[in-house]
Formats: structure tokens, C-alpha cells, sequence
């Protein structure tokens, strides 16, 4: 990108950023690589880095619906007019991209609001010195840098004079300048980015920084691939287990494409099922001492191997039926090691054209993996360290080697209890200073390293007085002070406690905002509903008598108020049906931000697609959703599907209804 005079800006016109916002995504080039011919100095970085940071704010707000009237000040160059202004576009929206990410989770929104801006210089200073302590450099890690500097320009915005936006800017493109710049040049530019963003370096920076530096006061989790613990594995049981798929990390922040081709999964796991997908499907991947599910779409083949457990084995059908029941045409074929010659013509035939059996003899892979993923340690050689940082140097050294209890611990220490392979634990006392925190952390993973622990060892950190039961499974005694005492308290045949009913309390979602997380029920779905039909790409009100019927050639906007016992909230739901066109979906992204400015960006805007509503969506129509096929004809390029006032099925139609309360409830059409 070669160096430019910079101008003042000539137009910020709201209406031209949203039509940049929902556009649809940019070419990404994808013939740059660490090789790349282009070389540039520090300078030239510099100067990208303002152009690409001004970019980034831009399409950040006009997301977040800011006024553009607000943002002018830190933009004082006509990004449009200059010449490599495609790549800066490119670059922002790549960035941009991984920023929305870090702005989905909740818990972070929270920490970034409590960054007291009185003193904005120091907190940004300490941040961005945070981000970068340990001398690691990725893309991850600058977006989040970029995505604080935004964050504390919204906070500005509202608490500070406007001069000081401008200086913001100029803080983050110094500091790049000074410590990353170096870093972006050895790897060819800003435009590396768009091939080389990786998502592991937003979940460290989410992890580490983020949590160390602002609160500290949450549960860390160090999860590897096939070596998850069993409280994470838990989370997916009721959907049939965790599923590893190839590919994902070349992609960057691309959604992953589902496709309908062959796969070879191996099945671990007794209790919690683990599907690895395998690189191909060869018999060389293939081992007797385990499962194996061949999944054709239409077939599914289950491979006993002679030498497995029948725990795996009753998995694997658990999961066949499964999937069988997701796509509902679809056969399962169970096939014993050596028995695969009584298979019907048809079957042997489909087999063989994946895994011929000519080729089993020759390539099937005789090793026996003993492994048991659900093994126990018994706690022999368990220690406890102490992190301490009382003579001004951190130290670690060790104070007991198991059992231990819970006395062994003191709040104004951190410490670090080593389990060996089997995972390390960090516990941070509530009067332990930040230093001994963050190191705390730190250290616990300089064990894997130091101690020769397997990489996929699990870390994890944990606060004093909110400690998990598996943490306190490793002590031989561990009473809180408001423990049960005893049998507690009891009751005679006549003071038997009275049934109550078990009405929704509202108030319930309020007063425990973790259950109305983990629910995704902010209320009962008994506020107040304004909802539009996109038609001729405007948001046309919607009859409430026709309230809770969809149709999948639609789109809808759905303006929901609630109250608690002070407040009242706001969200815009936009519904986007499944044969809807781009274009009425990109009017219905933009009607829910038109509705969220009206507001004063108070509301909380939620993008809803056709089969995957959340359960809050359905409980606002307590019971009678229904989705129709069609819809009416607006879109450029929905005109194949008719408007359902015409529709030949009117007086006949089929729906399948699924739920167990009005809560979760809805019904959708099918065909005859």
C-alpha cells in the first residue's frame, strides 16, 4: 500500500455505511502468504494500521447503530477516496469479523462496561501491555486490541468530551507502532490477515487477558481436542456427544459448510461418546479394538471391530439412531470384524465401494489402543504449590505433597495443586493481589512444560469460594463454613413441608441472570409484541391476529418489550425463513437496526433463522407457532415461491408438531 497525503473526510452518509454493513461479504484474495513479494517497513504498517483502525470503528458502529454524527471527530480521512482503500475494507471486515465474535459473548460485554473511564490513558496503557506481556503475537490478540480501543470510544461517547476520541485512536496506532508493528512486517503486512487469522488466539486472549486483568473473578477451563474433561463433555450428552470434523483451522472465521460426503468416524468413549472423523476412508485407519461408523448419508455402517468393548458398541447404534432420526431416511447396517461377507448383495456392494475388502487383509491397522478415556487418578501423588509475591519477586515453591485439605489453602495467596497428567489446578485466593493471580496462571502452564506433562494436560483456574466439585474431589477433607451440619434441619409427621405450585416467575430471570442465561429466557414471553413482514423490502405491519404464523418464504422483524420490577427492555428479533431471498433478509437486518436507532441503540437486536429459534422466541407465542411454506412475493429471487393467499395446498396441509410445553412448542408444514 503505497503512502498517501492524508484529507479531510467528505462524507459520512449513515445510509452509505449501512449499505456497506449488509452487503454482502468482500473478496478475500487468497495468493498472499509469508512469502509474499510485497515488503514493508514500520512506517508503512503504521499508516496502514490508522486506516484499517478507522475502517474497523466505522463498520463497528454503523453495526452497533451509533450515531455517525458522534463518530466524525476520530475520522479525518476520506477512507473511500484513497487508492488501496479496497484492501483496507478487506482487512476491517476480516477484523471486524473476529470482533463481532468477542461482542457475542455477554460476560465480556459486562467486563469491558466496569473499565472505569476516569482514567483512560492508564487502562488502556495497562491493557494493551497486558495483551502482549508474554512476548506472543497473533491476529487474535490485536482485533482484541482494536476491539477495547472501540469499546472505550462507545464509553467515551457517553461520559467524556469528544476530544478525547481522536486521542484513543492515536494511542492504539502508537502502541502498534512501538511493540506489534515489527511483528506484522516479518509476516508480510496487514494483508497476511486474511488468510492467517486463527480462532485459538481469540479464545486465549478471552481467556487470559480478558478475565485476568478486568475481573478475575470466573472459572477458567484449558480444553484440548480429545482430551476434554468430563464436566465439558457433559454439555454435549444430549446431543449424542462431541463430533471432531477435518479441516476448520486453514478456514479462518468462516462458518463451516455442512456437505453430503462419505465419512469414517471413530467412536471413543464409554459413557460420553467422542466421534473422530478420520483423514480418509481407508482400512488403514481402521483398528480391530475399536468402533467405527462409515456414514454414507443413506447407509450408515457400524464396524465392530473383533477386539472392542461393548460399551462402544452400544454407543455407536446410540449414535447411528440418532442420526438416523435427524435426517429420517436413512438405513443402519451393523457389520462384526470378519463377518462382513453376510451382508445382503446391495449392502456388500455399497461397502465395498469405500472399503474394499481385498484391502482389509493388507492395510488394516492391527494396533490396539488400551486407552481408557474415562480412567480415574487415585490422588498418591498429588502437591500443592504456593505462589507468593510477599518479598516483591514471584515465587513458586512447593508446601505439601497430598493428601490435602482444605486449610492447606489461604486467601492472600494463589496456589497451584498438580495432578500430574491427569490436570492442573489453579486456585486464586479473593485477597491474593493481581500479580500472583495472573502468574499463578502463567505458571500452571510452564508446568506442562517443565514437569513433561503431555501438551493435552487440563489446566484450570478457579476462585477462592467458588470452587467445582471436581476441584474439591482432590482433598481429603473440605468443609465450608456454611455447610450442613449434621442431619439439619428436619420435620415431624405433621409439619410436613406444603406443595406449591410452580408457576413462571418473571421476576426469577432477574433476580438470576445465570438461569436466564443458561435458558435463554430474559422472561415468560408474555410482553408486549410489535411484529412486521418484510414486503417490497419494507417492514409492513403484521395483523395480530396472524400473530405466531410464519411462513419460509418470509422475513419478519419482531419488536419484543418486557418489564421488570424497574426496567423496561427491548428486544428485535429479526426471522429470516428458509426460502426467504437475500435481499428481504438484508431489509430485515436493516429494519431491526432502523427500530434499535428509534430507541436510542437501548435494545438488544437477535438474528433468528427458520428451525433454530431460541426458546425464548417460541414462548412469546405460547404455544401456536406454526411455519407455512411460501410466503409473498417481494424478494429478486423468491419469485418461484408464490404468495400463500394463492397457494393450492390452502385447504389441505400437513404439520409435524414438535414440544413439550408452550414454551417450546411450534408446529411447521411437511410435505403430504
Amino acid at each position: 500500500m503505497p503512502s498517501t497525503t492524508r484529507t479531510k473526510v467528505v462524507s459520512s452518509d449513515p445510509t452509505d455505511l449501512y449499505s456497506m454493513r449488509f452487503a454482502p461479504v468482500p473478496y478475500i484474495p487468497t495468493d498472499y502468504n509469508d512469502n509474499s513479494p510485497y515488503k514493508k517497513s514500520v512506517e508503512d504498517v503504521t499508516e496502514e494500521t490508522r486506516y484499517i483502525l478507522e475502517e474497523f470503528i466505522i463498520e463497528r458502529a454503523t453495526e452497533d447503530g451509533v450515531d455517525m454524527g458522534l463518530v466524525k471527530p476520530i475520522i479525518d480521512v476520506d477512507l473511500s477516496a484513497l487508492p488501496q482503500y479496497r484492501q483496507i475494507q478487506q482487512i476491517a471486515h476480516r477484523l471486524r469479523m473476529i470482533g463481532d465474535e468477542l461482542d457475542a459473548d455477554q460476560r465480556i460485554k459486562s467486563m469491558v462496561d466496569q473499565v472505569p473511564i476516569n482514567s483512560p490513558y492508564e487502562t488502556f496503557s495497562d491493557v494493551a501491555k497486558e495483551l502482549f506481556c508474554d512476548g506472543i503475537y497473533n491476529w487474535g490478540r490485536i482485533v482484541t486490541l482494536f476491539y477495547f480501543t472501540y469499546k472505550l470510544i462507545l464509553k467515551s461517547l457517553r461520559d467524556q468530551p469528544s476530544s478525547i476520541l481522536h486521542v484513543l485512536v492515536e494511542w492504539t496506532v502508537r502502541f502498534v507502532k512501538e511493540i506489534v508493528a515489527p511483528w506484522i512486517v516479518c509476516k508480510g503486512g496487514w494483508l497476511v490477515v486474511l488468510r492467517d487469522a486463527v480462532p485459538q488466539s481469540r479464545l486465549t486472549t478471552i481467556g487470559i487477558f480478558l478475565n485476568d486483568h478486568l475481573l478475575g473473578n470466573a472459572v477458567q477451563h484449558r480444553e484440548v481436542q480429545g482430551n476434554e474433561s468430563e464436566r465439558f463433555l457433559s454439555y454435549f450428552k444430549s446431543r449424542g456427544g462431541v463430533t471432531y470434523r477435518q479441516g476448520g483451522i486453514a478456514s479462518g472465521f468462516h462458518r463451516h459448510q455442512s456437505t453430503n460426503e462419505p465419512r469414517l468416524f471413530h467412536l471413543k468413549g464409554r459413557h460420553t461418546v467422542r466421534l473422530f472423523e478420520m483423514p480418509a476412508i481407508d482400512w488403514s485407519y481402521i483398528s480391530r479394538g475399536d468402533v467405527y461408523l462409515l456414514d454414507l448419508n443413506e447407509v450408515i455402517f457400524i464396524w465392530n471391530g473383533s477386539k472392542s468393548n461393548k460399551y462402544e458398541r452400544l454407543q455407536a447404534m446410540h449414535r447411528a439412531k440418532q442420526l438416523r432420526d435427524e435426517r429420517g431416511k436413512t438405513n443402519i447396517v451393523i457389520i462384526e470384524d470378519g463377518e462382513e461377507m453376510k451382508m445382503s448383495k446391495d449392502e456388500l456392494k455399497l461397502f465395498e465401494s469405500k472399503l474394499s475388502l481385498k484391502d482389509k487383509k493388507l492395510n488394516l491397522n492391527e494396533t490396539i489402543d488400551d486407552n481408557d478415556d474415562d480412567t480415574r487418578s487415585d490422588g498418591a501423588h498429588i502437591k500443592l504449590y504456593k505462589c507468593s509475591d510477599e518479598s516483591g519477586t514471584l515465587k513458586v515453591t512447593e508446601k505439601k505433597v497430598g493428601p490435602l485439605v482444605k486449610s492447606d489453602l489461604e486467601s492472600e495467596d494463589a496456589y497451584i495443586v498438580d495432578n500430574g497428567a491427569h490436570g492442573i489446578w489453579v486456585w486464586v485466593g479473593r485477597r491474593s493481589n493481581p500479580k500472583e493471580r495472573r502468574e499463578a496462571m502463567r505458571n500452571a502452564l510452564g508446568f506442562l512444560q517443565k514437569k513433561g506433562y503431555p501438551k493435552m494436560t487440563k489446566v484450570c483456574r478457579v476462585i477462592d469460594g467458588a470452587e467445582p466439585m471436581e476441584f474439591i474431589a482432590l482433598f481429603k477433607t473440605w468443609l465450608d463454613s456454611n455447610a450442613q451440619k449434621g442431619l439439619g434441619k428436619t420435620y415431624t409427621k405433621g409439619h410436613i413441608a406444603k406443595m406449591v405450585s410452580s408457576q413462571f416467575d418473571v421476576t426469577t430471570m432477574h433476580l438470576h441472570p445465570q438461569l436466564a442465561a443458561a435458558t435463554q429466557m430474559p422472561d415468560d414471553g408474555s410482553g408486549k409484541k410489535e411484529i412486521y413482514r418484510i414486503e417490497q423490502f419494507k417492514m409492513i405491519p403484521y395483523p395480530e391476529t396472524m400473530h405466531g404464523i410464519f411462513f419460509s418464504g418470509d422475513s419478519f422483524v419482531i419488536q419484543y418489550t418486557y418489564n421488570d420490577q424497574q426496567n423496561s427492555y427491548t428486544l428485535i428479533y429479526f426471522w429470516l425463513g428458509h426460502h426467504s431471498s437475500l435481499d428481504e433478509q438484508g431489509a430485515a437486518a436493516i429494519g431491526a437496526v432502523e427500530l434499535d436507532k428509534k430507541m436510542n441503540g437501548t435494545a438488544t437486536i437477535i438474528r433468528v433463522v427458520q428451525d433454530k429459534e431460541p426458546l425464548h422466541f417460541m414462548a412469546m407465542f405460547h404455544g401456536h407457532m406454526i411455519i407455512f411454506k411460501h410466503g409473498k412475493r417481494s424478494g429478486f429471487r423468491n419469485l418461484q415461491y408464490y404468495d400463500e393467499n394463492n397457494s393450492e395446498n390452502d385447504d389441505t396441509y400437513l404439520l409435524q408438531v414438535r414440544g413439550l410445553s408452550k414454551y417450546d412448542t411450534k408446529a411447521v408444514q411437511v410435505n403430504i
